[in-house]
C-alpha cells in the first residue's frame, strides 16, 4: 500500500502563471477574477408557490359530469353547477362550457319531457 494520500477529483489549484505575464502586466489568475464561477440552484431554497387557477378542477369535473348526465340524470344537474363554477377557469374554460352546454341540453330535455308528461296526464279525458 502506497502512504501517498488519494488523488482528489474536486481539488482546485490555481493555474501556473506563465513566466512572460507577471501581475504588473494585468495578468490575474482564474481564482481572483471579478467574475464569478457559476453555481447550480440550490434545490432546498424557497420558491414563489405558482399562481393558482381557481375553477380548474371544478371545469373538469363539469365536463366529466356533463357527460355521465346524459346518461344518469342527477350526474347533469351536479355537471351544471361545477361547470359554471369550472367557468373561472382560465386554462379549462373550454371544459367548463362544454360541460355547461352538455349538461344544460339533458337538464332542459328533461324538463322539457316532465312538462309534456304533466301537461298529457292533465288534459287527458278520465
Amino acid at each position: 500500500m502506497s502512504s501517498q494520500p488519494p488523488y482528489n477529483y474536486y481539488q482546485q489549484t490555481q493555474p501556473p502563471i506563465p513566466q512572460d505575464l507577471s501581475p504588473s502586466s494585468g495578468y490575474q489568475p482564474y481564482s481572483q477574477s471579478p467574475q464569478q464561477a457559476y453555481s447550480l440552484p440550490d434545490p432546498y431554497a424557497y420558491r414563489l408557490p405558482m399562481a393558482q387557477d381557481p375553477g380548474r378542477g371544478a371545469a373538469l369535473a363539469g365536463l366529466i359530469l356533463g357527460i355521465g348526465g346524459l346518461f344518469f340524470f342527477p350526474a347533469a344537474v351536479a355537471g351544471l353547477i361545477t361547470s359554471i363554477i369550472g367557468l373561472r377557469s382560465v386554462s379549462r374554460r373550454r371544459f367548463a362550457v362544454i360541460g355547461l352546454v352538455l349538461s344544460s341540453i339533458v337538464v332542459g330535455f328533461l324538463l322539457l319531457s316532465a312538462m309534456v308528461a304533466l301537461i298529457g296526464h292533465v288534459a287527458a279525458p278520465q
